[in-house]
């Protein structure tokens, strides 16, 4: 199922990976982060914040109104972490109220919600879309989204907690299936 994954972000402290970013699109309004880890030296430092802001961002950038994630029911830090984001819980039962039965059955499957996760949802803003073909987009923070990894694409952020000299740097690649 991870050859479903279309976006892998990763995080570099120090030249070291630190974290990484798994997103999918589930259709043309919808997006989905599949999976947000990071080492555990680096917890609490928001590296996690960090990557769910990038991803937001890039979901936002294509035009997707609703970005979808699913926890481990218990996971205080997962559920912490997207609720500052502003997720709040939803259900397979509040989907299908607002989509139909079949569409939420087919969401759920894309997804991969198994027994024991909590679905939570985050609308979007309505904003200027950006075709697929042009992956690159200029941010209001003013850099650059980039589905090619090269130094153009690289966010370089402090982290938190540290001095200037410790910095962040979100890549990002594109999988096609």
């Amino acid at each position: 199922m991870l050859m479903k994954v279309e976006v892998v972000r990763e995080a570099v402290a120090d030249e070291h990976p630190v974290g990484l970013v798994m997103l999918k699109t589930l259709n043309d309004s919808m997006g989905y982060v599949y999976y947000i880890a990071v080492a555990r030296e680096y917890r609490r430092k928001k590296v996690a914040t960090r990557l769910l802001e990038h991803s937001l961002e890039y979901f936002s950038g294509l035009g997707v109104r609703e970005v979808y994630a699913s926890i481990k029911e218990g996971n205080v830090e997962s559920d912490g972490l997207f609720r500052s984001r502003g997720f709040s819980r939803t259900s397979y039962r509040e989907l299908s109220g607002k989509y139909g039965y079949l569409r939420a059955l087919n969401l759920y499957r894309r997804m991969l919600v198994v027994p024991g996760e909590t679905l939570l949802c985050l609308p979007l803003p309505l904003t200027v879309r950006v075709s697929r073909s042009e992956q690159s987009c200029r941010t209001d923070i003013g850099y650059v989204l980039s589905s090619i990894v090269s130094p153009k694409n690289r966010r370089v952020v402090p982290l938190a907690g540290e001095s200037n000299e410790s910095t962040l740097t979100i890549t990002g690649r594109l999988f096609t299936a």
